[in-house]
Protein backbone atom coordinates (compact mmCIF):
# COMPACT_ATOMS: atom_id res chain seq x y z
CA UNK A 1 0.00 0.00 0.00
CA UNK A 2 2.97 2.38 0.26
CA UNK A 3 4.56 1.76 -3.16
CA UNK A 4 5.26 5.44 -3.78
CA UNK A 5 7.25 5.79 -0.57
CA UNK A 6 9.69 3.19 -1.86
CA UNK A 7 9.89 4.85 -5.28
CA UNK A 8 10.53 8.39 -4.02
CA UNK A 9 13.56 8.48 -1.72
CA UNK A 10 13.45 11.37 0.68
CA UNK A 11 17.20 11.39 1.23
CA UNK A 12 18.29 14.06 3.69
CA UNK A 13 15.19 16.17 3.05
CA UNK A 14 12.73 16.77 5.81
CA UNK A 15 9.12 16.34 4.83
CA UNK A 16 7.08 19.18 6.23
CA UNK A 17 3.32 19.37 6.15
CA UNK A 18 2.19 20.79 2.82
CA UNK A 19 0.83 24.30 2.76
CA UNK A 20 -2.80 23.99 1.92
CA UNK A 21 -5.24 26.74 1.16
CA UNK A 22 -8.70 26.47 2.61
CA UNK A 23 -11.61 24.84 0.86
CA UNK A 24 -11.72 27.83 -1.50
CA UNK A 25 -8.53 26.57 -3.19
CA UNK A 26 -10.76 25.06 -5.91
CA UNK A 27 -14.25 26.35 -6.72
CA UNK A 28 -17.09 24.37 -5.14
CA UNK A 29 -18.09 22.75 -8.46
CA UNK A 30 -14.53 21.51 -9.10
CA UNK A 31 -14.27 20.28 -5.48
CA UNK A 32 -17.41 18.20 -5.98
CA UNK A 33 -16.04 16.67 -9.21
CA UNK A 34 -12.63 15.90 -7.67
CA UNK A 35 -14.15 14.46 -4.49
CA UNK A 36 -16.55 12.22 -6.42
CA UNK A 37 -13.90 11.09 -8.92
CA UNK A 38 -11.34 10.29 -6.22
CA UNK A 39 -13.75 8.27 -4.07
CA UNK A 40 -14.34 4.57 -3.66
CA UNK A 41 -18.06 4.12 -4.18
CA UNK A 42 -18.15 0.34 -3.72
CA UNK A 43 -19.62 0.63 -0.21
CA UNK A 44 -22.85 2.09 1.09
CA UNK A 45 -21.22 5.53 1.37
CA UNK A 46 -18.51 6.82 -1.00
CA UNK A 47 -15.15 7.32 0.72
CA UNK A 48 -12.53 9.78 -0.57
CA UNK A 49 -9.11 8.22 -1.05
CA UNK A 50 -5.60 9.55 -1.38
CA UNK A 51 -4.68 8.70 -4.96
CA UNK A 52 -1.10 8.06 -3.84
CA UNK A 53 -1.53 5.60 -0.98
CA UNK A 54 -5.24 4.98 -0.46
CA UNK A 55 -5.51 6.72 2.94
CA UNK A 56 -8.88 8.19 3.89
CA UNK A 57 -7.73 10.84 6.39
CA UNK A 58 -6.00 14.22 6.22
CA UNK A 59 -6.86 14.63 2.53
CA UNK A 60 -5.96 17.66 0.42
CA UNK A 61 -7.00 18.79 -3.03
CA UNK A 62 -3.64 19.27 -4.73
CA UNK A 63 -3.14 21.52 -7.79
CA UNK A 64 -1.09 19.43 -10.22
CA UNK A 65 -0.07 22.54 -12.19
CA UNK A 66 0.57 25.00 -9.38
CA UNK A 67 -1.22 28.25 -9.01
CA UNK A 68 1.84 30.05 -7.60
CA UNK A 69 5.59 29.96 -8.22
CA UNK A 70 5.25 31.07 -11.82
CA UNK A 71 1.74 29.78 -12.29
CA UNK A 72 -1.30 31.92 -12.51
CA UNK A 73 -4.64 31.32 -10.89
CA UNK A 74 -6.18 32.95 -13.99
CA UNK A 75 -4.88 30.38 -16.52
CA UNK A 76 -7.32 27.97 -18.13
CA UNK A 77 -7.72 24.71 -16.17
CA UNK A 78 -5.96 26.01 -13.02
CA UNK A 79 -9.06 25.44 -10.90
CA UNK A 80 -10.47 22.64 -13.06
CA UNK A 81 -11.04 19.03 -11.98
CA UNK A 82 -8.36 17.89 -14.49
CA UNK A 83 -5.80 19.84 -12.48
CA UNK A 84 -6.90 18.53 -9.07
CA UNK A 85 -5.75 15.40 -7.31
CA UNK A 86 -6.68 14.08 -3.88
CA UNK A 87 -3.55 13.43 -1.83
CA UNK A 88 -3.13 12.82 1.89
CA UNK A 89 -0.92 15.18 3.87
CA UNK A 90 2.07 12.81 3.61
CA UNK A 91 1.81 12.20 -0.16
CA UNK A 92 1.19 15.93 -0.70
CA UNK A 93 4.36 16.78 1.23
CA UNK A 94 6.34 14.12 -0.65
CA UNK A 95 5.14 15.52 -4.00
CA UNK A 96 6.34 19.02 -3.14
CA UNK A 97 9.61 17.80 -1.61
CA UNK A 98 10.39 15.65 -4.69
CA UNK A 99 9.06 17.58 -7.71
CA UNK A 100 10.96 15.59 -10.38
CA UNK A 101 9.65 12.27 -9.16
CA UNK A 102 6.18 13.73 -8.63
CA UNK A 103 6.21 15.12 -12.18
CA UNK A 104 7.18 11.69 -13.55
CA UNK A 105 4.08 10.30 -11.80
CA UNK A 106 1.82 13.14 -12.99
CA UNK A 107 1.24 14.46 -9.48
CA UNK A 108 2.92 17.70 -10.61
CA UNK A 109 2.44 19.13 -14.08
CA UNK A 110 4.88 21.56 -15.70
CA UNK A 111 3.86 25.21 -15.88
CA UNK A 112 4.39 24.97 -19.64
CA UNK A 113 1.52 22.45 -19.96
CA UNK A 114 -1.57 24.11 -21.37
CA UNK A 115 -3.92 21.31 -20.34
CA UNK A 116 -3.19 19.23 -17.23
CA UNK A 117 -5.63 16.59 -18.57
CA UNK A 118 -3.00 15.63 -21.18
CA UNK A 119 -0.68 14.41 -18.39
CA UNK A 120 -1.40 10.95 -16.98
CA UNK A 121 -1.41 10.28 -13.24
CA UNK A 122 0.03 7.23 -11.51
CA UNK A 123 -2.75 6.30 -9.09
CA UNK A 124 -2.44 3.74 -6.34
CA UNK A 125 -6.22 3.74 -5.93
CA UNK A 126 -6.73 2.66 -9.56
CA UNK A 127 -5.37 -0.87 -9.11
CA UNK A 128 -3.13 -2.84 -6.80
CA UNK A 129 0.37 -1.66 -7.60
CA UNK A 130 -0.87 1.46 -9.37
CA UNK A 131 -2.05 2.39 -12.83
CA UNK A 132 -1.74 5.46 -15.04
CA UNK A 133 -4.99 7.23 -15.86
CA UNK A 134 -5.94 10.66 -17.16
CA UNK A 135 -8.20 13.08 -15.23
CA UNK A 136 -10.84 14.81 -17.32
CA UNK A 137 -12.34 18.27 -16.92
CA UNK A 138 -15.74 16.70 -16.16
CA UNK A 139 -14.43 14.71 -13.18
CA UNK A 140 -13.68 11.26 -14.63
CA UNK A 141 -10.64 9.00 -14.73
CA UNK A 142 -9.96 7.99 -18.34
CA UNK A 143 -8.04 4.87 -19.33
CA UNK A 144 -6.23 6.46 -22.28
CA UNK A 145 -4.45 9.74 -22.96
CA UNK A 146 -5.78 12.36 -25.37
CA UNK A 147 -3.59 11.23 -28.28
CA UNK A 148 -5.06 7.71 -28.11
CA UNK A 149 -8.62 9.04 -27.86
CA UNK A 150 -8.07 11.28 -30.91
CA UNK A 151 -6.70 8.35 -32.93
CA UNK A 152 -9.75 6.21 -32.16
Amino acid sequence: GKWHLRRIPLGARTVKPAKVAGPESFPAAACALIDTRDSDDSGAVPVRLCQGCGKTRNLHRHHRRGKDAGGSGDRAHTHCACNGLTLCDVCHAIAHANPREAQAMGWIVSQSADEPAAEGVMRFAAAEGGATQWPSCDGQWLETGPEMREAA
